[in-house]
């Protein structure tokens, strides 16, 4: 569930207006990732559904920023998410 969710890898939360978007729904921003990568948040999130991207986002030095965005295949597995 969410509060799995967020003790493991950060704090998910909708995107605002992300109803009317391109991706309808399914696109979550996570919050305090610190340094986790690509590859572990979509292994984590995968619990919750098939995640279609993972965008990891980073500094001009490479270091993180400390927040991502998680969009799934189908808006149930974020809604779940963010339940």
């Amino acid at each position: 569930d969410r509060e799995e969710a967020q003790e493991a890898v950060g704090t998910p939360t909708a995107v605002k207006g992300s109803e009317k978007a391109p991706f309808g729904g399914r696109k979550v921003f996570i919050g305090g990732t610190a340094d986790k990568d690509h590859d572990e948040l979509k292994e984590h999130f995968g619990q919750f559904g098939e995640v279609a991207s993972v965008e990891v986002l980073k500094e001009r030095d490479g270091s993180y920023r400390g927040f991502a965005f998680v969009t799934f295949y189908d808006i149930r597995s974020a809604q779940e998410l963010l339940e």
